[in-house]
């Protein structure tokens, strides 16, 4: 058994305050008897002893163990006590070298006077520590195992705080409620202190409710409409109304009874955005079998997992209504308090970073009109506003990069460790300058276990040249290349031995003038559509004239994020397999693919992200459901 565990602690904070209390009132006896020197000895030795209590408590609760402290904020009857007792300790800590300099310095009337304040002041730590904070949560051991009845099941219940707890999120609220996983799958829930129970047959509502009201931590009946004959009783503590219920189903009064369970639910609906205005002329989708990709999981009754996409770019429209839920939060940084909460040495990273100005802020210059719509064609949410995005329960984590390789290198690592395991790059070098270690590292760091996606040149050149391969050469990054809705390559995209991908870009119904995609655009300032261009959307937040590669090479990333989010096993390597292999071989006659099904042109074929979730997807349904100065590649 663990013994710095939150109740563990919490005891030993009671016990010290307890032990250093005597030792004033000793001081007091001591001074009353004018025996000074060793009234002094012991200030001292009460001084020691308080402010090691205090360092080791922070130390255990912040370091040692941080459990302990996710233990204590989770119930919060305890927590807001737990301050108010600190809101005297502390104080009185402060106070005591005033004493024992003016004690020593016979400074007698400020030491009298700084006396009578700390004696009120550690009155009020020794009522607080020892009798206000709770007993009961001290008391209780939540390293044991708990259980309750369900459906003739004996449900194991493990609390926050155990290191059987599988993931450390502490669940804050009413002092009625502990974080806890449940049941052999360890499902997240809250337990509450309200017992549900039901009587057996042959026991009246009187023998059952006075049998409630003996069990140990009862505290009062509630009523409730619409419960049948289940009775409500609250309890003191969660695991009082646990061991309650067992108590009543283990002596046969009881025909269930356990604590109000409050799990996470999740819709069962559909999870793709079909009512999307947008939606029906945003051809791409169709083309490169996203749409496909939605249907085969529906069919499946397949739940995405959550999955993280870092888009690296030149900057973003953070604010766009389009993407308002699809930034990934940071929710261990505390938003405007200009401090680096969660140690990772930059200030505020609440949604991403932009490593241009060293700042939160993600905006870039004249540039957020591309990273804005980069952000779209993956993840633009289904909130019947606008676009739908091709992966709409996916994170995004923006971040910006610039024309400096050691902030490029820094935003890779930054993205892995912020937990992006896909990551969209519709940028590259200009006039063909060689990649630089620092980046070609961190590129390989991060490939281990994640997609690397680049989007290739728009300059009809070979960008896989032997001599100096451009950035979306290496081994380590998936290339993608663009071809028109007729599946012809674009005539000024890259190509060559190292492409590997192609997506569509151009070649969009009814627009001739700005042939593109349909995705995000800046808000209230031009970006791709101006607001006045005829051929283009009414709504200026959006835009059917993004192109080129920066418009193909997210939509491979929204595909490997895709099939990561129904099939959380696949690496990377897995995920570029299923996307080459399932590729259509478009391009006609000229196309020029070998035994293989490469074509230097075409690379593996166009995008079919439907093909590659089908080849990974097995018939029966539910077999995926799972629980809950840079480039610009385009125009």
């Amino acid at each position: 058994m663990e013994i710095l565990t939150g109740p563990n602690v919490i005891l030993g904070l009671k016990s010290a305050v307890s032990l250093v209390t005597v030792l004033l009132a000793c001081a007091i006896w001591a001074a009353w008897r004018k025996k000074y020197r060793l009234h002094g000895r012991i200030n001292m030795a009460f001084f020691a002893l308080t402010v090691t209590t205090l360092i080791v408590f922070e130390v255990v609760i912040r370091l040692i163990n941080p459990e302990i402290y996710d233990y204590i904020k989770a119930d919060a009857h305890l927590y807001s006590r737990l301050k108010i007792h600190l809101g005297f300790s502390i104080p009185a800590a402060i106070m005591m070298p005033l004493m024992l300099w003016s004690g020593l310095k016979r400074r007698k009337k400020l030491h009298r006077s700084a006396a009578v304040f700390f004696l009120i002041v550690w009155i009020m730590t020794f009522l607080t520590g020892v009798f206000f904070l709770p007993h009961t949560a001290s008391a209780q051991n939540l390293n044991a195992d708990y259980f309750f009845y369900a459906a003739g099941r004996r449900v194991p219940v493990a609390f926050l705080g155990t290191s059987s707890e599988p993931n450390g999120e502490a669940l804050t609220g009413s002092p009625e409620i502990l974080a806890a996983t449940v049941g052999e799958n360890l499902a997240p829930a809250t337990v509450s202190r309200i017992l549900v129970a039901a009587s057996a047959g042959s026991v009246t509502a009187t023998v059952f409710r006075a049998a409630i009201a003996a069990q140990s931590g009862f505290t009062g009946f509630t009523e409730r409409a619409f419960l049948g004959n289940a009775v409500l009783a609250s309890f003191n503590h969660p695991v009082a109304a646990l061991r309650a219920g067992n108590d009543l189903m283990e002596s046969g009064l009881a025909r269930f009874a356990h604590p109000d369970i409050a799990y996470q639910i999740e819709g069962r609906g559909s999870f793709a955005p079909w009512q999307e205005p947008l939606l029906p002329q945003q051809w791409h989708m169709d083309s490169n079998g996203t749409l496909n990709a939605w249907r085969a999981a529906e069919s499946r009754q397949a739940i995405p997992q959550d999955t993280v996409v870092a888009v690296l770019d030149l900057g973003f429209e953070a604010d766009h209504h389009d993407l308002a839920g699809a930034w990934l939060h940071n929710d261990r940084e505390i938003p405007g308090n200009k401090k680096d909460d969660d140690a990772n040495g930059l200030i505020d990273d609440v949604a991403g970073w932009n490593f241009a100005t060293n700042s939160a802020n993600l905006i870039y210059g004249a540039a957020p009109k591309h990273g804005t719509a980069t952000a779209g064609v993956i993840g633009a949410r289904g909130n019947g506003r606008g676009v739908a995005g091709a992966c709409p329960w996916c994170r995004i984590l923006p971040v910006v990069i610039d024309n400096s390789v050691v902030n490029q290198a820094a935003a890779f690592r930054y993205a892995h460790a912020r937990g992006a395991r896909v990551m969209s790059n519709s940028w590259g070098y200009r006039l063909n300058p060689p990649v630089t270690d620092v980046v070609l590292d961190a590129i390989a760091e991060v490939a281990r276990d994640s997609v690397v996606v680049f989007a290739m040149s728009n300059s009809n050149t070979n960008d896989c040249r032997a001599t100096n391969p451009d950035i979306s050469a290496l081994e380590d990054v998936i290339a993608v290349s663009s071809v028109t809705r007729s599946g012809i390559k674009v005539p000024d995209s890259g190509f060559g031995p190292c492409l590997e991908l192609l997506a569509p870009s151009s070649g969009g119904p009814e627009d001739t003038v700005n042939p593109g995609i349909m995705t995000t655009d800046r808000m209230g300032q031009a970006g791709y559509n101006s607001g006045g261009d005829p051929g283009n959307l009414p709504d200026p937040d959006f835009t059917n004239s993004f192109w080129g590669t920066s418009a193909a090479a997210p939509q491979v990333a929204a595909a490997a994020a895709i099939l990561r989010s129904f099939v959380p096993s696949l690496g990377p390597d897995a995920i570029k397999a299923a996307l080459t292999e399932t590729a259509q071989k478009v391009g006609g006659p000229g196309a020029g693919y070998d035994a293989r099904g490469f074509s230097e042109k075409y690379g593996y074929g166009l995008l079919d992200t439907g093909a590659a979730l089908e080849s990974l997807l097995e018939p029966a349904a539910g077999i995926a459901a799972i629980t809950v100065s840079g480039e610009l590649a385009d125009q």
